[in-house]
């Protein structure tokens, strides 16, 4: 019992002697935290077995604020620490470290989790909101910062709801606006003529609302090349549909042309007038002026038609002129 008595009192004078010896807790001019409360050991050097102790809360997550250096010893105090040194400060700045979310990031989020609803690609929307948040301090610590989750999908005019998850905030925050699907589309920038070839100053480029498009479609502007023709009279302003460009005729109905017998090496010519409209390449009936005929030929060139023959065809033709 005697060695016991002894050995306790070795000990605790040793840890008095400790004590004694640990340097006081020095009070720091500036905090900055990560997480939702500030310990002794965040305000504190030297804070010892005390360093985890909670002793006020943290302000919010990318703010900061000043607390009178007394209104701390007080609370460390609270915390188990009697003794400290406030090292002359007069307050402390308490500063809580946090991620910013840009009104752009939430901006993107939404106009992604539309696109997937709808089925279309987030550049093609036009997005337009009534009510937004601007950008905010989410937890440093967060992993997710944030989560855009779409509440009521767009309706028949586009309106939709969508829910912001911030992380540290049990609440999520409204997003609503409309949502408009958007398709580009050429449109006549000047009138054109039927048979009018179009040139890069006739067309434009505009944005409309998909479900404005015709039922016929509207014509893509990658396939609108220079040298094609109007098939129909156009007016400025009016969007282009399949079906009113069109290689140019190089014969039209009525026009003379001049027909091209061959057959194997021999070619002859003679006068006609085209029966119906055709580009290059295309086959069409041609009248024989000469011999009252009607044949049929392929337009190979402005006002040229190739008839490919028999060689009797060809003689007797010869021998009619």
């Amino acid at each position: 019992m005697l060695r016991f008595l002894l050995g306790f009192l070795f000990f605790f004078t040793v840890s008095l002697s400790a004590l004694a010896d640990a340097p006081m807790p020095l009070l720091r001019a500036t905090v900055v935290v990560h997480a939702d409360v500030v310990t002794a050991g965040d305000l504190f050097d030297h804070a010892g077995l005390a360093a985890e102790t909670p002793v006020f809360r943290a302000p919010a997550p990318g703010s900061r604020g000043s607390v009178p250096a007394e209104a701390v010893a007080r609370a460390a105090r609270a915390a188990g620490l009697d003794r400290v040194d406030l090292g002359g400060l007069s307050e402390v700045l308490v500063e809580r470290a946090g991620h910013f979310v840009t009104a752009d990031d939430i901006r993107t989020a939404v106009e992604d989790v539309l696109a997937d609803a709808l089925g279309v690609q987030p550049e093609s929307l036009d997005v337009t909101y009534s009510a937004f948040i601007d950008g905010l301090y989410v937890p440093a610590e967060a992993g997710e910062p944030f989560r855009a989750e779409l509440r009521r999908r767009p309706d028949n005019a586009g309106r939709f709801e969508a829910e912001i998850r911030l992380a540290g905030e049990a609440r999520p925050v409204t997003v609503t606006g409309r949502a408009v699907e958007m398709v580009e589309v050429a449109v006549m920038a000047r009138s054109l003529a039927r048979g009018e070839r179009i040139t890069g100053d006739a067309v434009r480029v505009e944005r409309i609302a998909a479900r404005r498009l015709p039922r016929r479609g509207a014509l893509d502007i990658a396939d609108i090349e220079p040298g094609l023709a109007a098939t129909r009279a156009l007016r400025a302003g009016s969007m282009l549909a399949p079906g009113d460009l069109a290689a140019p005729p190089y014969v039209e109905r009525n026009g003379l042309v001049t027909l091209i017998y061959r057959a194997g090496a021999l070619q002859l010519t003679a006068r006609g007038r085209a029966l119906d409209v055709g580009a290059e390449g295309s086959l069409v009936s041609v009248l024989n002026l000469q011999s009252n005929r009607v044949v049929q030929g392929v337009v190979s060139a402005p006002g040229l038609v190739v008839v490919t023959a028999g060689i009797g065809s060809v003689a007797s033709l010869g021998a009619q002129q």
